[in-house]
């Protein structure tokens, strides 16, 4: 992962030349200000409010409409690689089915599936390292065979895994409001480090993530 420190002072006058356009004029960008865009542009919240502000002015404009357009602000979790991060991916690519929008996942445009079955991953655009041991020594292909095949078992999608104990057809919170989702001592360590940074003095014991076996959270979702 990449961290503000990694771009230097020609990369980010670049990149507020391309947001601004002709707009403003930035080629003597003073320090404290390439320092300030430095960290605006490498913080995701910040990334996401403007896309999400961004668009909703130009939805509301050409509507002719007023008011918010998002229902709720976005949620950042953290997940644990491997079968926390496979199960995660898995309920998001299941978005649209569980929706109503689309039968199969893959028939999604915007799905991470459909973009691997129709496009290949070009310019390897989504990694298929998710620490997950089945996948690992495997082909992408095979990789994407294999996380097919799993989606669709936890979402019910063929009729032999119907009766599947993992209902991600439904609405399972624990991965949007969770805050931190994975393996028991994964949720327990990685809540030590915040409460230690943050000074907090309440410790909160890993709470089950009810409908998927061996996962668990560091907030009860009732």
């Amino acid at each position: 992962m990449l961290s503000p420190e990694d771009f230097s002072d020609e990369e980010v006058i670049c990149r507020v030349k391309r947001y601004y356009g002709d707009r403003r004029k930035v080629e003597n960008l003073p320090l404290e200000k390439i320092l300030y865009w430095r960290n605006r542009l490498s913080d995701l919240s910040r990334y996401v409010q403007e896309i999400k502000q961004r668009f909703s002015r130009w939805f509301n404009k050409h509507h002719n409409r007023k008011g918010y357009f998002w229902g709720d602000r976005f949620k950042s979790v953290i997940i644990e690689t491997g079968e926390a991060l496979l199960n995660c991916l898995a309920y998001i690519d299941l978005n649209p089915v569980r929706a109503g929008l689309v039968e199969r996942p893959e028939d999604y445009r915007w799905c991470s599936l459909a973009y691997h079955l129709g496009t290949g991953n070009k310019d390897n655009f989504l990694s298929t390292d998710l620490g997950v041991a089945a996948f690992t020594n495997k082909g992408y292909r095979e990789r994407i065979a294999l996380y097919r095949a799993y989606m669709y078992e936890k979402g019910g999608l063929r009729v032999a895994s119907k009766n599947s104990p993992v209902p991600f057809l439904k609405r399972i919170r624990y991965f949007t409001e969770g805050l931190i989702v994975g393996s028991r001592n994964f949720v327990r360590e990685t809540a030590e480090k915040i409460r230690e940074v943050l000074g907090l003095k309440r410790e909160r014991r890993p709470r089950k993530v009810g409908p998927v076996e061996g996962l668990y959270s560091f907030r009860a979702v009732g």
